[in-house]
């Protein structure tokens, strides 16, 4: 009796020890989820989804801290807005996100961010200015050397008559008749043989001496009127150095992105559009002006679809961004991320994952 008494206590003590483990264990993950949900937001090449396949340079960074801190975790495919995607993960229905997500304080009001891990430069894209070398020297000879030309004409027939005028019976290259005289020192002058029509008088010597003057001053004119027009032929030259180039002109930006706030923090009257790819149609079909976006994404999706030789990114950069991971408010997991992120920074490995996906461009987003 007092064994079977034994062990009903013994049983007793191991299911309220079972239940008891149980209870601790429920709220040891409720504190922190043991599989996390990990919201991905597809913008290439931080993170690319195809075929449920998931690569990028978030993605690499993502699988080499998650593996360092043993962190199950499932992906959860979000939608391009990022704005709507830093709500999810405030709400709770997300644990992290992964994605090119900027920091600015109305997120940073709502989420926690870790250490930045590359840069988001902000810029406008636009058609490539560029144009066929007939037109370029249509357009030359028609804003420069006509207005040139005509007054290089009317200053030499100005000169002639003054010159024959002042000169004439002194010097005997000079016709005395009047028609003969001064159509003798018109082509000459054109002709560039004046050589031989040498003033004798001081008025004449003044006269000469203005003629050189104005020659040179000419033939500069028409030197940097040629050396602009093979720039504008060779090279590209934009219309958006500053705020005030965007001056009535239509500037494009997707809605919810960190390019439409900077683009409106920075004073530029920005349009709404749904996504990059209608941002990029409209730009192509000349119904916009300028596309605000991030460069890093932009320069990808203009290598994809071969629009390099279309477009290209002004000279005007509208704010520089830092990119990193976003956590909910207090989450345990931030200074393990931050802890991680430092040393794949000390190693090399950030940089050497944006070489293999930015290429050449890695120094100008990543550290």
């Amino acid at each position: 009796m007092f064994k079977r008494r034994t062990t009903l206590q013994g049983i007793g003590l191991l299911m309220v020890y079972f239940f008891a483990l149980v209870s601790f264990s429920q709220k040891t993950v409720g504190a922190e989820p043991r599989t996390l949900r990990v919201g991905l937001t597809n913008s290439p090449p931080f993170v690319m989804i195809s075929d449920h396949k998931f690569t990028g340079i978030i993605i690499d960074l993502w699988s080499y801290i998650s593996k360092e801190l043993h962190l199950p975790y499932q992906f959860v495919i979000m939608g391009t807005n990022l704005d709507d995607n830093i709500k999810a993960l405030a709400d709770g229905n997300i644990d992290l996100l992964l994605g090119p997500v900027a920091i600015n304080y109305s997120r940073a009001m709502k989420v926690s961010f870790t250490r930045p891990y590359a840069i988001n430069k902000t810029g406008i894209v636009i058609s490539q200015v560029k144009t066929s070398l007939f037109r370029v020297f249509f357009n030359l000879f028609m804003h420069v050397f006509s207005w040139t030309v005509l007054l290089a004409i009317l200053v030499v027939v100005i000169y002639a008559h003054a010159f024959w005028y002042l000169e004439r019976g002194k010097e005997n290259s000079i016709p005395m008749v009047y028609p003969q005289g001064v159509i003798r020192i018109f082509w000459a002058c054109l002709l560039r043989a004046d050589g031989s029509l040498r003033a004798t008088s001081t008025s004449g010597k003044c006269f000469q001496f203005f003629w050189m003057s104005f020659n040179a001053i000419i033939f500069s004119i028409l030197y940097a009127a040629m050396v602009t027009t093979f720039h504008l032929y060779f090279g590209d030259v934009s219309n958006f150095h500053s705020l005030e180039d965007f001056k009535g002109k239509k500037i494009i930006a997707i809605e919810g992105s960190i390019s439409f706030v900077s683009a409106e923090n920075a004073g530029i009257r920005v349009t709404p559009v749904k996504n990059r790819e209608l941002a990029m149609k409209k730009l192509l079909a000349g119904k916009a002006d300028g596309f605000v976006d991030s460069t890093a994404l932009a320069l990808v999706y203009m290598q994809e679809h071969q629009l390099t030789e279309q477009l290209m990114f002004a000279p005007y950069v509208v704010k520089v961004n830092l990119i990193a991971f976003a956590l909910p408010k207090g989450s345990s997991l931030a200074q393990p991320f931050n802890r991680l992120l430092a040393l794949l920074d000390e190693n090399g490995t950030i940089k050497r994952v944006c070489q293999y996906y930015f290429k050449n461009e890695a120094s100008t987003y990543c550290f």
